[in-house]
């Protein structure tokens, strides 16, 4: 068991050392560059933006790799229902822009396959 079921929270420090031991770090610091932060902000608790959605496209990576909820959130110091709620959140995001698109692409088509109606009448 990890300090953060025991019910203490992970030092940013503490989470840096655990994704060094596994080869995480260099993940980590890619996903921190494209969003504008540090490695050591993307292990902290802060809750301003961009490091929200930086520490969920990190999990998401982690997720992609096989990891479980539990074991994403044991090496970040954070509860696995956190990890859980933010990428489903993220999966909602990208369902509703996916609809949103689609739903735009129809009525696209619908206009224009209306006004090449009319333009047949005339």
């Amino acid at each position: 068991m990890t300090a953060s079921h025991e019910g203490m929270l992970l030092s940013a420090q503490e989470v840096l050392d655990g994704w060094q031991t596994r080869g995480l770090y260099a993940a980590a610091q890619e996903i921190a560059l494209a969003h504008h932060c540090t490695v050591r902000e993307l292990a902290g608790r802060e809750k301003y933006e961009p490091l929200p959605a930086a520490r969920t496209k990190f999990w998401q990576y982690l997720r992609d790799l096989g990891w479980s909820l539990h074991r994403i959130g044991d090496i970040c110091g954070v509860d696995h229902t956190t990890v859980h709620y933010a990428l489903s959140k993220g999966r909602r995001a990208a369902a509703k822009k996916a609809y949103a698109k689609k739903t735009t692409a129809k009525r696209t088509a619908a206009k224009k396959g209306t006004s090449k109606k009319k333009s047949r009448l005339s």
